[in-house]
């Protein structure tokens, strides 16, 4: 893992076959970074250090900085404009996941040695908006539990049950009755 020793330590010795430098300005491309990135892989490996002016740095509102330390931690970011979420998605911070759900965008999670959780976060979303389309067809009557567990036929009875608690704590759904006579049902209940 790189920490702060490690890019000091790069910071410190001269260009060469294996490191290179260079500095990043508001918008360095990525096909011209692909290519450093390439000819380095050519030969051995390498680092590249990207360097950028203070002045060149975008500035978040706090209310940018909310969502994106919400979604650091896998939580669900309330009371963020769409205009902050456009931004962010402009910055390439955070992606859509599916409808109005955000994510850290895969580079983090490559960053952090963690794409499974990525690929986990994604997958999840993606059902859950299955379970949630499908409910949609039920508005008057709900759907019983047996007839959700026709949406996602090789899933975990238990994990499609997390999966429509989660649903219902983020007021996508809700559930009316008792044990087996439960039903789901689209939206929120107060709506």
């Amino acid at each position: 893992m790189t920490d702060a020793l490690t890019i000091d330590r790069w910071l410190s010795d001269t260009e060469g076959e294996n490191l290179e430098f260079k500095k990043a300005s508001t918008h360095f491309g990525l096909d011209e970074l692909t290519e450093y990135c390439v000819a380095l892989a050519n030969e051995r490996g390498g680092r590249i250090i990207l360097k950028c002016n203070y002045e060149d740095l975008e500035s978040l509102s706090t209310e940018q900085w909310l969502a994106l330390e919400a979604f650091s931690h896998e939580r669900e970011m309330s009371g963020c404009s769409w205009e902050s979420l456009d931004r962010l998605r402009e910055l390439r911070l955070i992606e859509r996941v599916s409808g109005d759900r955000y994510i850290l965008p895969r580079l983090y999670y490559e960053f952090l040695d963690r794409e499974s959780t990525y690929e986990r976060l994604r997958e999840k979303e993606v059902k859950k908006e299955l379970l949630e389309t499908f409910l949609s067809a039920y508005r008057v009557d709900g759907a019983p539990i047996s007839e959700v567990h026709s949406v996602l036929p090789d899933e975990d009875p238990r994990t499609i049950r997390r999966m429509l608690i989660e649903l219902q704590d983020e007021r996508r759904i809700h559930a009316s009755g008792e044990k087996r006579w439960t039903r789901y049902f689209p939206g929120s209940s107060e709506g």
